[in-house]
């Protein structure tokens, strides 16, 4: 259609079959502020353990869109305790694919 682009391509090549583990009680994802996938969003803001945690801006003015509350304005994670996830099964994609992220 005229007037819309293509998608782009995201190369991958350098962590295609590359894999990593988290190292116990680091909690260095924790302290970035983790954006929500639409999808995410949904989840989050229909599940009650989760919903008073979505803020709607990021503390990167240039991010758009929902993402998790931060302790004070730039501290940790809203569910980082005891330098553990209280939510490790249910954390959202970005802290899934932490320290790799795609701008």
């Amino acid at each position: 259609m005229a007037g819309q682009s293509e998608p782009l391509e995201t190369d991958l090549s350098e962590v295609r079959g590359r894999s990593y583990r988290c190292i116990d009680n680091c909690a260095l994802c924790c302290l970035c502020q983790p954006e929500l996938l639409p999808r995410e969003e949904t989840r989050f803001r229909a599940d009650p353990r989760l919903r008073d945690s979505v803020v709607e801006s990021h503390i990167s003015p240039e991010v758009r869109g929902a993402a998790i509350r931060l302790r004070g304005q730039h501290g940790a994670c809203h569910f980082l305790s005891g330098r553990r996830c209280t939510i490790y099964n249910d954390r959202p994609h970005f802290c899934r694919a932490f320290p790799i992220n795609v701008f």
